[in-house]
């Protein structure tokens, strides 16, 4: 069985809070394109341990897709962003 991934998100933020690791769940953050802010904001599922991480998934394995779409939100975010 598969649930949507804000039932997985709430199941981590639990687990977080219960080992006492701090978090911010969807920050805001801005993106830039060619030096100058966008008026759009980019919104990972949350920020650990001063990494971000852009989705959670429950995974037999990464594909290419999953490899693609990390890579192109790398770029977005200046390297924050951890698969």
């Amino acid at each position: 069985m598969w649930f949507s991934r804000s039932v997985y998100q709430e199941c981590l933020v639990r687990e977080l809070k219960n080992i006492k690791v701090p978090f911010v769940v969807q920050p805001e953050l801005t993106l830039e394109y060619k030096v100058k802010s966008l008026k759009q904001l980019y919104k990972p599922g949350f920020i650990c341990c001063d990494q971000i991480f852009d989705e959670l998934k429950a995974l037999s394995n990464i594909t290419g897709e999953h490899k693609a779409q990390s890579a192109t939100n790398q770029k977005a975010t200046f390297d924050r962003i951890i698969l």
